[in-house]
């Protein structure tokens, strides 16, 4: 059996032989394995051109299932990352999901440079800052994508007593995404911090 993976335990790899040591993983009714060790650790660009891109244009998951799924982005927000994570058959402090733009507007309010964005029915707020995205180039410096990045704070966005939490969201979007109604993705990395509170 072959297997593609980012990195594992013990070094990088592509295209191997799997050794006797292995994890198997189901995948859409299926199993994967994968060494002992495995991670997946891909980088910015990595993430953008081999995973990003190809969900736009060829709309199937790049993703096995037990690294990423697909996720309306109504959905999405309608859940604290907490919940988000209890979905997902993997992961220990990071979390991958292709989020479709299901929505014609979504709760956003814009003040002092701050962009917050109502996470369910004000049980949070994801907050990024205007003007933040970071431009991914290949390796020529040709642009791929954008990165932004966002923090999650517990409590309304207009409550005095809402609370920054440990909880990270990295959102990639394509530099020319294509033409096609309903085909509007973004790739996002959940991750958890160290000093991790499981009511936030």
């Amino acid at each position: 059996m072959k297997y593609e993976v980012a990195s594992f335990a013990g070094g990088n790899t592509s295209g191997g032989t799997l050794p006797p040591a292995a994890e198997r993983h189901n995948n859409n009714g299926g199993d994967v394995a994968v060494p002992v060790g495995y991670r997946f650790k891909p980088t910015d660009e990595e993430l953008v051109k081999h995973y990003l891109m190809d969900k736009a244009f060829n709309s199937a998951s790049p993703l096995p299932s037990y690294i990423g799924r697909d996720i309306q982005a109504s959905r999405f927000l309608n859940l604290p990352p907490h919940r988000l994570v209890s979905l997902m058959s993997n992961g220990e402090r990071e979390w991958f999901l292709f989020i479709h733009q299901d929505l014609e507007s979504e709760a956003i309010w814009t003040t002092r440079g701050e962009v917050r964005r109502m996470v369910g029915n004000g049980v949070g707020f994801w907050r990024s800052f205007q003007g933040s995205e970071k431009p991914i180039c290949d390796s020529s410096g040709a642009p791929l994508g954008f990165k932004s990045q966002s923090t999650y704070f517990s409590a309304a966005s207009s409550s005095s007593s809402s609370k920054k939490t440990h909880w990270k969201l990295h959102e990639y979007r394509l530099h020319s995404p294509p033409n096609i109604r309903g085909q509007e993705w973004v790739l996002a990395r959940l991750i958890r911090g160290t000093d991790y509170n499981r009511n936030n």
